[in-house]
């Protein structure tokens, strides 16, 4: 997996899509097609990048709609995304990312 994950517009570091994921309840499975859902790929496409079927894919979403509480993708998403921003207010993940933000930008800030 890359450093980042770009969803939607968004650009999540490897433990910031990590630790999402673990507050989510997501198995290893469940995480990679969430991020294939994230960033709108096809069916076929995260079926095929998983080396899953098509119809074994649609199990596995239909199964994160029941795990998450949702009826269909939209509803996967604004999920996910509530989710993001209760983590991104956590002042561990927030002290986190903006200690980040200023050792990238300014090349200081070692906390």
């Amino acid at each position: 997996m890359s450093a980042r994950i770009a969803a939607r517009g968004l650009w999540l570091e490897s433990d910031e899509w990590s630790e999402l994921c673990r507050r989510l309840r997501l198995s290893g499975k469940e995480s990679d097609i969430l991020r294939g859902v994230l960033v709108d790929c096809k069916d076929h496409d995260i079926a095929a990048g998983m080396g899953i079927s098509v119809h074994t894919l649609r199990t596995h979403v239909a199964r994160l709609h029941l795990k998450l509480g949702v009826v269909d993708r939209v509803q996967l998403v604004c999920a996910v995304f509530q989710q993001l921003l209760h983590m991104l207010e956590d002042p561990e993940c927030r002290t986190a990312r903006q200690a980040r933000i200023q050792r990238r930008f300014t090349g200081t800030g070692n906390g």
